[in-house]
């Protein structure tokens, strides 16, 4: 048989809030790591177009040129 301490069978004062605020806090912060990542994901994916486009840009000045 197992016998639990009497701080771990009845909730202490204001655990409940304590416990709130932080699932609160940790919603918060996924929610903006979340929107981190799509701006990242956007600012990658410009920057690769318009390497892109740079790179035929200048394929195209060099096909240009040897003509």
């Amino acid at each position: 048989m197992l016998v639990l301490p009497s701080n771990l069978s009845r909730k202490a004062a204001g655990e409940e809030n304590t416990i709130e605020d932080f699932y609160q806090r940790e919603v918060k912060r996924v929610d903006y790591f979340q929107g981190r990542f799509t701006i990242r994901d956007e600012e990658s994916r410009k920057k690769k177009t318009d390497v892109d486009t740079e790179d035929t840009e200048q394929t195209k000045e060099v096909i240009v040129l040897r003509f």
